[in-house]
């Protein structure tokens, strides 16, 4: 349709040669991909027309449409005209794609220096640079790990130093690459129950560093081992039978499950008159119902906040009462960066397991099984998306665990063969993983299971997705292809999220890693375009 489109500007313009006109082909263009065109009317119609109209503004798009095109010299020299740290990133980038590496490192260089966010990337650039020019990487890495508060490019510097040196090479066996990471989908549908676990000692040493800033960010991270210790049954959630994994509310770093028993029976015969749920939230506890219990609790932890947090009550009693509750958003909230203050290994591990929750595993690994989608990688997008909120509406209208959006739900309803949908439905919370997880396996699909371009569609659209790739598809690697992409919300979405993925597999695996895949071989928009 964006041909017609084109056509029909085109013949507008050739009657009224406005700024405006020549715009509007401009972006049709680049809507339907077209971007040799796109780079060259935009460059043309840029020197015409000046800074007129919407052209004032239009020199990064263009560059964008340069570097889509493999123009990259030309692009350097259009992001060169513009200020900001953003266009000097994308200046010395575009330099490292042409091949010329030297200047590409000169470039970066400046961007090192700045703790904005574009240190990380720089000096992560700066090392595959240096790797083309074979000489030494090794400290330009170590810099971008330690600066990434993502946890994309660790995962990147990890992987390409594993094929260097190939006695640390991943067993193919222990990879997650983001479809379902055990051969038993057949077998397991049946099981019904397990045991999850206390976390024992420590057994092996953090293999990177994460950096965090805020909640609406990213997270301080490390990377933990999985606990081998007799299980410890627990009412939290049902799994399917073969699957032992610890329950980190089980942890004692924070007090022991008595300990936190008492807190809470103390909360509720001393603050019941404020909040009248707290009976019939204890009662749900003892039963295990925690979503129940959680809905109650958020509750009552938003009508305190309305009430401008009256009567007082001490932070530390709210974290105490949430980890009993097993109200996993507000536990993320007051547990995040606890780490710094321990210094035992164990107990700093105990708060990063309790800070990656599993929600809801009974129905995460049904439903991943029965999708082919590999659960660690939707608990980190469930992570990113909601932070674990049940019912929590974004300002666009997106609903629930993952953040499904109703029109979304209405399409997915509709390939599932599901008349009775309605968008309170995604408020249900089994629901919203199925639709969630069903849209997210055929994103999946649709890109030949290559997880960064999946997760980038979840949240810019398929449709963006391909006119980025398209036309360059067996031409770039992972890392390029995702620095290409023109929307900051879904280029950062894509490197948190596997930033969030590789965590969850490092907190609950000994052995196991999240690989970044190379790119897909196809796009094929028939399986899915919405």
């Amino acid at each position: 349709h964006f041909d017609a489109y084109i056509t029909l500007v085109k013949s507008v313009y050739e009657q009224e040669r406005t700024s405006e006109n020549a715009y509007r082909i401009f972006r049709a263009y680049c809507k339907a991909g077209r971007w040799e065109e796109a780079a060259v009317f935009g460059k043309e119609s840029l020197d015409y027309f000046g800074r007129r109209g919407r052209w004032a503004g239009a020199r990064d798009e263009i560059a964008r449409a340069m570097m889509f095109a493999g123009h990259y010299s030309d692009a350097a020299l259009m992001w060169g005209q513009m200020r900001g740290y953003a266009p000097k990133f994308y200046r010395a980038f575009s330099t490292y794609m042409n091949a010329d590496y030297q200047q590409a490192i000169e470039l970066f260089t400046p961007l090192t220096t700045k703790s904005n966010g574009w240190d990380a990337a720089a000096f992560y650039w700066m090392g595959r640079a240096q790797e083309h020019l074979q000489q030494d990487a090794h400290q330009s890495f170590e810099q971008a790990m330690k600066l990434d508060s993502s946890g994309w490019y660790d995962l990147l510097v990890q992987q390409r130093l594993a094929l260097e040196e190939p006695s640390q090479a991943v067993d193919t066996h222990t990879t997650h690459q983001g479809v379902w990471y055990l051969d038993d989908r057949k077998d397991q549908a049946n099981e019904t129950s397990i045991t999850l676990s206390a976390i024992p000692e420590k057994t092996t040493t953090a293999s990177s560093l994460y950096h965090s800033s805020t909640i609406e960010q990213s997270f301080n991270w490390e990377s933990f081992s999985t606990p081998s210790s007799t299980p410890v049954v627990s009412s939290t959630n049902i799994w399917p039978s073969r699957y032992e994994f610890p329950d980190p509310y089980l942890n004692p770093v924070f007090g022991s499950e008595t300990d936190l028993k008492e807190v809470f029976t103390n909360f509720v015969n001393g603050y019941k008159q404020t909040f009248p749920n707290l009976p019939e939230t204890a009662l749900l506890v003892s039963v295990g119902m925690y979503p129940e219990a959680a809905r109650n609790m958020q509750s009552n932890y938003q009508q305190w906040e309305a009430l401008n947090k009256t009567p007082s009550i001490p932070m530390d009693l709210w974290r105490n009462v949430f980890l009993y509750t097993r109200t996993h958003h507000y536990v993320l909230r007051y547990t995040t960066k606890m780490e710094q203050y321990f210094e035992d290994p164990t107990l700093i591990r105990q708060v990063q397991q309790i800070n990656h929750p599993l929600v809801r595993p009974s129905d995460m690994w049904s439903l991943t099984s029965q999708y082919n989608v590999d659960p660690w990688l939707m608990m980190g997008l469930m992570r990113q998306e909601s932070a674990y909120r049940e019912t929590v509406r974004s300002w666009v209208g997106a609903i629930g665990y993952i953040q499904v959006m109703p029109a979304t739900g209405a399409k997915v309803a509709y390939l599932l063969n599901e008349a009775s949908y309605s968008p309170q439905n995604l408020e249900n919370p089994q629901t919203n993983l199925k639709y969630g997880i069903f849209y997210f396996s055929k994103l999946m699909e649709r890109f030949d299971n290559a997880y960064p371009l999946a997760v980038g569609s979840y949240n810019g659209g398929p449709h963006n997705m391909s006119r980025w790739y398209r036309n360059r598809i067996g031409t770039w690697e992972m890392d390029e292809f995702v620095e290409h992409i023109p929307y900051d919300e879904t280029r950062r979405y894509i490197k948190k999220v596997t930033g969030h993925y590789s965590h969850y597999v490092d907190l609950y695996f000994d052995d196991h890693t999240v690989v970044i895949p190379n790119p897909p071989n196809k796009d094929d928009p028939t399986v899915i375009d919405f």
